[in-house]
């Protein structure tokens, strides 16, 4: 499945299984891909307001270029692929979620 372009305000993916699906170039207020099974899933160049990954199970889930406001379900990030600047958005995240002191 391919969707292009568009706003989109609710998203409700919970539970889902995703196979071979691109999201590009969209906007989207909330995004609950919450226990979803994803594989092979991409987000490319959207900007994502609230996203939410509790229980979700990621295999190359590519969100590379895709700006996001808020996250929940830190545990479960496993299986996605970030680039430099998401990592730098997340690392305080989830050195708070591990309980790391950063001085």
């Amino acid at each position: 499945m391919r969707i292009d372009g568009g706003k989109l305000d609710y998203v409700n993916l919970r539970g889902a299984k995703l196979t071979d699906v691109q999201i590009s170039d969209c906007i989207i207020s909330e995004l609950d891909l919450g226990s979803c099974a994803a594989t092979r899933v991409a987000l490319k160049n959207c900007t994502i307001g609230t996203l939410d990954v509790a229980g979700a199970r990621f295999k190359d889930f590519d969100i590379r270029g895709t700006d996001f406001r808020v996250i929940s379900g830190l545990e479960s990030l496993a299986g996605l692929v970030i680039d430099d600047y998401q990592l730098g958005l997340l690392a305080p995240l989830m050195a708070s979620h591990l309980g790391v002191v950063v001085a």
